[in-house]
Parts: C-alpha cells; structure tokens; sequence
C-alpha cells in the first residue's frame, strides 16, 4: 500500500492514511506513523499533527530514535522547531550511559537535559536516583532531586536519603541536604551517618565522606555526636572533629579528637584512638555514681565489631564504686598511675580494671569521700545527647521537616504558549544570522 506523505521544512510525516482537518489546521492518523525530522525518528500507533505550533501528539507506543538516545513513552508532546518533548504516562530514556523513568516529564532531545515528576528515578554509573522531582542534564554530567530522594550506590554499598540532592559525575561526587542520611552496609548491619550537609567524593575504595554540622553516627553496638565526620575508605579512617563524644555499650568516650578505625578487608571496626583529654564514664548501675578514668590518650580495640579493651596512656586516674558480692558499696576506689586498661564484657560494660607501673591511691568508704570529690574536674555526662535508635539520629527540628512544596509541570496549554514563543526567538535568531 503506498504511503501518505505530509512534509514540510522541519519534519517528514509517513503513514497508511492521513485525515486532515484544514479548518483546526490539524492531521491525524490511527494504523501506525513515522516522522522523520532533523535530529529524531519518532513512530507511533497514532498521533496529531498541529500545523500551529509544528506540534505532534503522540499516543499509543511512541517511540523517538537518536544516535544518542531512545525514547518510549504512552504518551508525548513533541515541538520540531526546539526538539523539546513533554512526557504524559509511563516512560523510558535510555541513552548510552543513562536510563531515566517517569509518568510525566520533559526532555531536551537536542542537550539531553530533562524534567522528570511521579515515579521518577534515573538509573546511570551503578547508582539509582528517585525522587519527587528529578532534573537530569547529560552534558554537564549532572542531575539533581528534590523531596524524597534515594540514591542507592550498589557498588559502594550505600543508601543516601535526604529532601534535596545532587550528583556530579564527572568529579564522582554527591551532595545531600535538608533532612541528609547516609546509610552503609557493615557486615549485616547498617550504620547511619547524618549532618546538616554530606558530601561524598570519589570512586570506589577512595571515597571521602563528610558529614557537617551537628554530625552523627548510629549503629546498633556504638553511636557518636560531633560537630563534623571526615570518613575517608582509603585507609579506613573516621575522623570526629569538635566535641566529639562516642557511646559503645554503656561506656562514654570524650575527648578533643576522636578516630574510629575500620579494617579495610572485613569492613568491621578494628580500633578507635582518643588524642588528648580521653576521658571514659560509665553510670555505676546500682548506684547514683559514676566510674570514671582518665588519661592523655586512648587506644581501644575491637572484636567483632565490639568493644573488647581500652588502654589508656600517660597520667591516668580512676574513680570506681567497688561492690561485694552482695551488691554492697564496700567504697569508692581513687587511684592515679602511668597506664590503666580497661576489659569489657559482652554487653561492653566495663569488666575488670587493670593499674599498669606505680598505682597509688586509696580505697575510701563512701561517707569519706566528698561528694566533690568523686567526680573529675573534667566531668561531663553527655547521656541525655545519646542516639539511642536511628529515628534519633535527627535532631527535633530535622524530624518535623517536611518536603518543600514543588512547582510542578506546565499544561498542555501553557506548554503550547512557551513553545511558540521559543519558536518565534529561534527564527529571529536565525534571521539575524543571516
């Protein structure tokens, strides 16, 4: 059967029959159409054509060919004098390095840049982006999202969460704001890193994460709170900088830098080192009293990912509350010396304590010792800033934040409006070229 054909200086339209309508100045056909323009192929089993605004509305598996990309949607607004495409129902975008998808979008067929609403998710360099609201530009190697994100990271093994985010992929980085969680999988269980901004940077087994202010990190066996986190996979190292604090168990560890080391082949902690002011309190359970030591600096070490031993080094103290077996305060144990290490049970409370080179001190009963005298002069109990499950990893004010309201996609209508006026532009520009 020969086909019909509708061209004119923009497109070339093919089909088995054409109905046009010279009053509304629209075509239209119903078994299946080609349209050939200057970048794109574009099929469908039916469509319009809108002389005014050189529009073709596309329903019923439409399909839009480059050398660079693919389109496939139910249904598509296409304008041939900008390559602009609106999308309405369920749609696919595959180019060569990238698949996005969405029920309603737009989509710049001459940059590969976009606009992409319900159900949305972008899918390019092992990660997976959803949200809300995502906006995609392939020459600038950058997409971004608003309310509700998810980007999962499956080489890394990572989740992030937050209510705005952008990739950059040409320098292999992430930012994440407003309500930003950073989720990582060790050994069958998560840990959660938060702070007002993360910023993640780098390719696989380099990466750098930082996490700024208010940082915070949550897992089931050890939590911390710090001003900000400086992770880095290169050597494993978690940097917690400004008033750091880290629970393990029920010992609470301070001082003025904290650093948790990770092995980088089990992925399991392996050891943390307090510089400085490394300052342990543990709440005395059958009393209202505080064991306490002290000293310059810290070494801990991990077994399992628990907390098995605690040496401390230079100018070490102690303050224990020392029972019978009865669970009778025989007294309060004050001993200062060059070493102390500290042994943790299976639950990481503390155990025995163990006084290395020269102890001296005193065991006192408890009606002879000063109330004030029982605790260090550098005392702090950071108890109540405890996170004590994840949905504690944010502070109040996070937990209320709601998704900021989003403008949404223009109307068929509207879109036609814009187009025109595009369009007019574009044949200026051309005129005054020539």
């Amino acid at each position: 059967m020969k086909k019909v054909v509708l061209r004119n200086d923009k497109m070339r339209l093919e089909t088995e029959e054409l109905f046009l309508d010279r009053n509304t100045q629209e075509a239209y056909y119903n078994n299946f159409g080609t349209i050939i323009d200057q970048e794109n192929t574009l099929t469908s089993q039916s469509g319009k054509y809108y002389i005014i605004p050189r529009k073709n509305h596309f329903t019923n598996s439409v399909k839009i060919v480059n050398k660079d990309f693919t389109v496939e949607s139910q249904v598509l607004d296409y304008y041939h004098i900008t390559g602009n495409a609106y999308l309405y129902g369920a749609t696919t975008i595959t180019g060569q390095d990238y698949k996005v998808f969405c029920k309603r979008g737009f989509y710049d067929t001459r940059n590969e840049q976009g606009y992409f609403m319900k159900e949305a998710k972008i899918d390019y360099d092992f990660k997976t982006l959803v949200g809300d609201s995502l906006y995609f530009d392939k020459r600038k190697q950058f997409s971004s999202a608003t309310n509700n994100i998810v980007i999962t990271d499956t080489i890394n093994k990572t989740i992030v969460k937050g209510h705005y985010g952008e990739l950059h992929k040409a320098q292999d980085s992430m930012f994440i704001t407003r309500k930003p969680l950073i989720i990582t999988l060790v050994e069958k269980d998560s840990m959660y890193m938060h702070g007002k901004k993360i910023l993640i940077t780098g390719k696989e087994k380099n990466r750098v994460i930082r996490a700024f202010p208010d940082a915070r990190i949550f897992k089931v066996d050890m939590q911390a709170k710090c001003d900000s986190i400086h992770s880095s996979e290169i050597n494993g190292l978690t940097q917690l900088i400004g008033r750091p604090v880290a629970w393990s168990g029920e010992s609470q560890m301070t001082g003025d830098n904290i650093h948790l080391i990770s092995n980088l082949k089990t992925e399991q902690m392996d050891s943390l080192k307090v510089f400085d002011n490394a300052f342990v309190v543990e709440k005395d359970t059958l009393g209202d009293g505080y064991n306490q030591v002290k000293g310059k600096s810290l070494y801990g070490k991990f077994e399992n990912n628990r907390l098995k031993r605690i040496d401390f080094i230079q100018n070490t103290e102690s303050i224990q509350y020392v029972y019978d077996d009865k669970n009778q305060l025989v007294g309060i144990n004050k001993l200062a010396c060059s070493r102390i290490k500290l042994l943790l049970d299976e639950k990481q409370q503390i155990d025995s304590v163990v006084f290395i080179t020269d102890p001296s001190g005193a065991l006192y009963p408890e009606d002879q010792l000063h109330i004030n005298d029982r605790k260090f002069r550098e005392f702090v109990w950071r108890g109540d800033e405890r996170i004590r499950n994840k949905d504690e990893i944010f502070s109040d004010e996070e937990k209320n934040m709601q998704p900021q309201p989003i403008s949404g996609l223009k109307t068929p209508e509207e879109n036609d409006i814009e187009e025109i006026n595009k369009a007019f532009e574009i044949q200026e520009k051309t005129s005054e070229e020539k």
